[in-house]
């Protein structure tokens, strides 16, 4: 792959901290620290808005092992292991089986303590709204299958009601954690690993073209799956009919912060990715100056990335196929994810000053950034893989006046 404009360091790394240094949950310092309950204090318990489609919804987990790549940012480990998680559309019996797990049990209790900083018992995350290995609807045929790449030191699990939504209206959802980029990722055996300091990873160039590797690795054991293979390093086999109900002749990617930057690359290196949206991040190597051919939308928070972006504005004058940039005016950096849907809820626990939350959420109301969720990925993935006009991705909607397009 070619190396990386000299920029794209600093860029990546502007872009891809919001999760942890700009983390409105995570305190500060011990003047913001959250301040335990009372000992009698029931735990507040999360939860997340239901998907809206018509389908019930699905989920499995795989553990992924590429032989033919070592480990880029632990060197004494041999290969380089992945854990994606896949929603699709299920059966209507689905729940007959278990309520999945927000996220599995140790790295769900790390993501409360060290990610949105609260103490033991304070809050419990919620049981997904799909149910772990249902077997998948095949009716009407295979399903369209769409990537999601978290941003740096993100989960996989941070697009809940985003990836929810999407397989409840048909959509095979596969999310990606990158080992020792994202954090609190955790194994089959229970052991996590976390983000390994910037240092470790080289410069951006190298994260962003290990990222690239794992996304294309990924879809090639989809591919494998599709074909009978057993790609799961415990052998876990796959839910009934889902390897079977796989259309990998169109695949979509979306991304948010580092992850964004990491669909336009990937798009540039592997034709098989069809669609891409980019969620308030930003490009970066060959494909700034090369462009793509196939559907792009950029998603930006309160402001044009564009505006403050060159090498951004760059790429989107080599944009040769449909794209547009759309802004959700008054959106934070984390109002793409389900921080959203937590922060309301937890807000009674938290000491945090506004100051520090506009960056991170702005002003925008959750119910209007979780409606937006709910909403435009599932827009953009009809037209760009279901070939389905959509007006909302033409033209301003009365529905969505926070939405403003950037000409």
């Amino acid at each position: 792959m070619p190396l990386l404009l000299p920029h794209a360091a600093r860029q990546i790394a502007a872009l891809g901290c919001a999760m942890t240094a700009l983390s409105p949950l995570a305190p500060a310092t011990t003047a913001h620290a959250a301040v335990p309950p009372p000992a009698a204090q029931a735990p507040i318990r999360l939860t997340l808005p239901a998907p809206t489609g018509p389908h019930p919804v699905g989920k499995t987990v795989l553990h992924l092992v590429d032989p033919t790549r070592r480990e880029p940012w632990v060197p004494t480990h041999p290969v380089r292991e992945l854990m994606v998680s896949i929603w699709y559309p299920a059966t209507q019996d689905a729940d007959r089986f278990p309520a999945a797990p927000y996220m599995p049990p140790a790295s769900g209790a790390e993501f409360l303590a060290g990610d949105l900083g609260l103490g033991p018992g304070q809050a419990v995350l919620p049981a997904a709204h799909a149910h772990t290995d249902a077997p998948a609807d095949r009716r009407g045929g295979r399903h369209s299958v769409v990537m999601y790449l978290p941003g740096k030191n993100a989960t996989r699990d941070n697009t809940t009601v985003i990836d929810e939504d999407l397989a409840s209206h048909g959509y095979v959802v596969v999310t990606v954690d990158f080992p020792y980029d994202g954090d609190e990722v955790e194994f089959p055996d229970g052991h996590i690993v976390n983000a390994v300091p910037d240092a470790a990873r080289g410069d951006g160039q190298a994260m962003l073209a290990e990222r690239v590797a794992d996304t294309r690795f990924v879809l090639d054991q989809l591919a494998a799956a599709s074909h009978g293979a057993d790609p799961d390093a415990e052998h876990h086999p796959m839910p009934v009919g889902l390897a079977q109900a796989l259309d990998l002749q169109q695949v979509g990617l979306f991304g948010h912060s580092l992850g964004g930057v990491n669909v336009a690359s990937s798009m540039y290196a592997d034709p098989r990715f069809a669609a891409g949206m980019d969620i308030d991040g930003g490009a970066a190597g060959p494909v700034v100056q090369d462009g793509l051919d196939r559907p792009f939308l950029i998603v930006d928070g309160n402001k044009s990335s564009r505006a403050t972006l060159p090498e951004y504005q760059n790429f989107w004058t080599h944009l040769r196929g449909w794209h547009r940039d759309l802004a959700l005016t008054g959106s934070g950096h984390a109002s793409f994810t389900d921080l959203e849907a937590f922060y309301p809820q937890l807000a009674p626990l938290l000491s945090v000053p506004p100051a520090t939350l506009l960056p991170v959420f702005g002003t925008i109301a959750p119910d209007r950034a979780l409606a937006w969720q709910q909403t435009y990925p599932r827009a953009f993935f009809d037209q760009a893989l279901r070939h389905r006009h959509r007006t909302l991705l033409e033209r301003p909607s009365r529905r969505f006046p926070e939405v403003v397009f950037i000409p």
